[in-house]
């Protein structure tokens, strides 16, 4: 199938955008058979409690706060905010898109730009 147009949801010149086909509803509710076949697509992550959640560790805290901030500044960009938790060298993120009521392609956008930013 040829999509005729791209929405940039992501756009940084250092790192590959993240588009989404224009007329694909990001922000409805996946199933839960479309959000276990999306998550074949990232290997470190789960879905715990609905929400898709992956730990990162890096060397130092400096690094895992470098992360945080790479990944707050995409979120903000994208109007889509994690929760995020940092225990020294480990974050923890965890997407959901409150207002559709579960996880959307939204999340499993924003999850590939944090695996591409760690």
């Amino acid at each position: 199938m040829v999509w005729p147009r791209t929405q940039v949801l992501f756009n940084r010149s250092q790192d590959p955008c993240v588009k989404i086909h224009e007329g694909a509803d990001i922000l409805s509710k996946l199933s839960p058979e479309e959000a276990t076949s999306r998550l074949a697509t990232l290997p470190d992550w789960q879905i715990e409690n609905g929400e898709l959640t992956r730990t990162f560790s890096f060397e130092s805290f400096l690094a895992a706060l470098a992360f945080v901030n790479r990944v707050g500044e995409r979120a903000e960009q994208a109007g889509h905010h994690p929760d995020i938790d940092i225990r020294y060298n480990r974050v923890r993120l965890s997407l959901v898109t409150h207002d559709a009521g579960g996880l959307t392609a939204k999340d499993f956008e924003l999850a590939a730009v944090a695996d591409r930013l760690a």
